[in-house]
Parts: structure tokens; sequence; C-alpha cells
């Protein structure tokens, strides 16, 4: 039996590298995860209905029950491990009924309250069966499946505009189906209105706006980091990588370790 010759630095440089790519893909996988992406100007948040208005940070993780609230000229954009956006505009309070995320079967639940302002939502499609992602506001509730759209809430009037897909509007036990470049209104204690085209210039702004919400579709959530400031998770990476080469490069800086060998089978000297 013949011995194969291996240095002991490259072993334990491979050995060190596959765990570290190993943590890297179970902290980043954060299935269902649901983060404060980014705030721009005043975000507060609430644990319950009975609690105490607090602030909120980027990148802090949202939970079932949570609300939030923008204040006067801020934004604040809520990102969903799965790729969904939620864009909340100046002065909108929405709360978090539902949160929930099956690994075995895909199957994701969301449910928004809007109770009041304006939510821009980017959904993204969803496999699970059984999935849902609903809002509901004092007078409708819509039910999305892979959606772009906007609802405003002011003065017991809900709108609803559709930008991308489809969106089913429900109030008064009746179901109006809104596609593509149209909108629809609900009144408190009637059903949602016969759609209609969406006027030019408010698609023309929800394409606008969009456009910021697919960008941090694609972005990775960051969950557990309250108060990390943009770019600090592309620090983290390139902290990672040069660790990486450090190691797959110790035995240039450091000097070789002692080689050692283990045993192999040759199949052809007997």
């Amino acid at each position: 039996m013949k011995m194969l010759p291996y240095k002991r630095n490259l072993f334990i440089a491979l050995t060190a590298a596959l765990i570290v790519l190993f943590s890297i893909g179970v902290s980043n996988s954060q299935d269902g995860a649901v983060t404060v992406a980014k705030i721009n100007g005043t975000l507060e948040m609430k644990k319950s209905a009975s609690a105490d208005w607090e602030k909120a940070a980027q990148n802090m993780e949202v939970k079932k029950g949570m609300w939030l609230k923008t204040g006067e000229g801020s934004e604040a954009f809520i990102r969903w491990s799965s790729g969904h956006v939620v864009k909340l505009s100046a002065l909108t309070t929405m709360r978090f009924t539902t949160l929930s995320y099956s690994a075995t079967t895909r199957t994701e639940k969301t449910n928004l309250e809007l109770k009041d302002g304006r939510i821009l939502t980017n959904v993204k499609k969803m496999f699970g069966k059984g999935s849902e992602f609903e809002i509901k506001t004092p007078t409708a509730i819509a039910g999305v499946r892979g959606t772009l759209f906007l609802v405003e809430m002011a003065e017991e009037k809900s709108s609803f505009v559709v930008l991308e897909g489809q969106l089913s509007v429900m109030a008064e036990n009746v179901e109006m189906i809104v596609n593509e470049s149209f909108q629809t209104f609900v009144e408190s204690g009637m059903p949602p209105v016969e759609p209609e085209e969406a006027p030019a210039d408010v698609i023309q702004q929800l394409t606008a706006e969009a456009e910021e919400t697919e960008e941090i579709s694609k972005k990775t959530a960051a969950p557990g980091k309250p108060g990390a400031k943009p770019g600090e998770e592309e620090k983290e990476d390139d902290t990672i990588n040069q660790s990486l080469d450090n190691i797959l490069n110790h035995d240039t800086q450091g000097g070789i370790i002692e080689e050692y060998s283990i045993p192999a089978f040759d199949c052809c000297n007997k």
C-alpha cells in the first residue's frame, strides 16, 4: 500500500474554508425573516397595541403583532427574506397581524393591517400551497399573489392601484378583480367600485417608486443587527473573503507547516 503525501496546512485551510462557507449559508438563509431594510426620516414601532411607541432601527427584525409608524416627511422599506418589499410612505401606521413561514412546505402567510396612510407593495410569486399575502384596511381586504400595487387609506376610503399583476379586493361580500394599470376605491360600508383605468401620471409615479422597492428586494437581508448602517453587510462580506484568502495563503505568509501522510489504496500495485 502506497502513501500519498499532503500538506497539513492545505488540509486545515480547506476544512476552515468549508466551515466558514457553511456558516455563511446558514446565517444568510433566514427563511421567513422580515426586517426593516431602509429608513428615511423617522420610524417608530411598538410590539403590541398596548405597548408604548419607541424608535425603530434599520435592520431590526419585524415580528408578528408589531406596529410600525412613519413620521412626517419620512418613509420606510420592509423586506421579507423571500423578496417581498413594502414601502411605508409618510404618516402611515401599519400592523403585522400574521407573519409565518414553513420551510418544509414553503408556505408563507402575511396579513397586514393598514390603519391609515399609504403603502406600495411589491409581492413576489409565492410557491407554497396555501400561501397568502393580504392587506386589510378599515373598509376592505386585498389578496395578492405576485403583484405590485398601491394601497392608500384616508378619510374612511381605501384606494387600490395595480401596477403589475392582479389584485383581489373584497368588501361587503363583494369581490372585485383589479388588473394591471387599473384602480378601484372602497368607502366605508360599501362594496368596491367597478375598476377603472388609473391616470397616466399615477402609473408613472408608481413605476418610479417601484424601482427602489425592486433594488431593495434584491439585497441580502441582515436580521438581528439593529442599527446597522447601509454598506455594513458588504463590509462583513469583504472581511469574510479576506479571512478566506488569509487561510488559503497561509503557506506563503507563515511558512509551510510539517507535511503528513494519509494512506491511499493503490488498486494497481499489490
